[in-house]
């Protein structure tokens, strides 16, 4: 029998700057061979992540799809969506990122019209994309006018960056609801299962600071708790523990950088009943203390954050 191939999954975070929605991840440093842990080496973030690759070629790895790439390719992956880059023979590829705050801009932006912000986002988050740019020069432009905007940050590009973010989203999202008789990308099959869990996630999201019991999250997928976990981790790669954690630890960051609460206010805050408790799982997430974090002086200038939350898909 051929044994199953192990998957390990890491929680990579990423902190957006306070002024714009927007992290860039621009220049040489992102010149480089993607991929060097093969294609079972697999993460995701806690925002939309949006590639452009200028040269070179390879395979973007969602979950179990593999989709060609090469320049003037680019990507789009909703948060909480597992995928990897692999260069093809580990060659060099120059490659630039955007991630986004999406529920956030739009809930900001569509304050007065709540059920336009909550359909742009169903529709910006309904899947992955992958296109060259020939296959959408509007959605391609629009990738393109915000990484210059953010690459040479002229006066007032804070504003001109939040107008053109919204173009990008109405583009990703006119994407989405392109013909329905075209055939269904590959990449909404995951989308499709994770829908199966997104009570469970959105339940998550709102109550990190409470007791969160995995009997409750099963409930409200309407399953029973042995199917939930067992879905649960087909789908996300890590425990639904592991996800409350993720979740937990993002929010006790935010705590750590924007107030000057102690550090027993913050682990109640984020759903921890003791400091040990939240000392040992802000470290396990994210290889450093809470007070070692909070010290740091670069919290988020582009600052990728590898969190250590890994799981092998097939153990035990």
């Amino acid at each position: 029998m051929k044994s199953k191939q192990h998957k390990k999954v890491e929680y990579r975070y990423y902190e957006v700057p306070q002024d714009v929605p927007v992290l860039a991840l621009l220049g040489e440093g992102w010149v480089r061979q993607y991929g060097e842990e093969g294609p079972n080496a697999l993460h995701f973030h806690n925002q939309m992540e949006i590639g452009y690759c200028y040269e070179g070629h390879g395979d973007l790895i969602i979950d179990d799809i593999s989709i060609p790439y090469k320049e003037n390719t680019f990507s789009i992956f909703p948060r909480n969506v597992c995928h990897t880059t692999v260069s093809n023979d580990l060659m060099y590829c120059r490659n630039e990122y955007l991630f986004i705050d999406v529920e956030g801009f739009v809930s900001n932006m569509a304050e007065e019209d709540r059920r336009f912000g909550e359909k742009l986002i169903a529709h910006v988050n309904r899947k992955s994309i992958a296109l060259s740019y020939d296959e959408n020069p509007a959605l391609g432009d629009a990738i393109l006018a915000l990484i210059r905007e953010m690459r040479t940050k002229k006066r007032f590009y804070q504003t001109s960056v939040k107008g053109l973010l919204l173009t990008l989203l109405v583009e990703i999202a006119r994407e989405d609801m392109r013909d329905d008789s075209t055939p269904e990308p590959a990449s909404v099959i995951g989308y499709k299962q994770r829908l199966l869990i997104r009570d469970a996630l959105t339940f998550i999201d709102g109550h990190y600071g409470e007791v969160i019991r995995i009997a409750t999250l099963a409930d409200r997928c309407h399953m029973s708790e042995t199917h939930f976990r067992r879905l649960f981790r087909s789908i996300m790669h890590i425990t639904p523990l592991e996800y409350i954690n993720i979740v937990r630890v993002e929010m006790a960051c935010d705590l750590l950088r924007n107030t000057e609460y102690g550090m027993d206010i913050i682990a109640q805050r984020v759903g921890y009943m003791s400091i040990s408790s939240f000392n040992r799982n802000f470290t396990k997430v994210t290889a450093i203390t809470p007070m070692q974090w909070k010290k740091s002086p670069d919290h988020y200038e582009q600052k990728l954050r590898n969190y250590q939350i890994v799981s092998m898909q097939g153990w035990r």
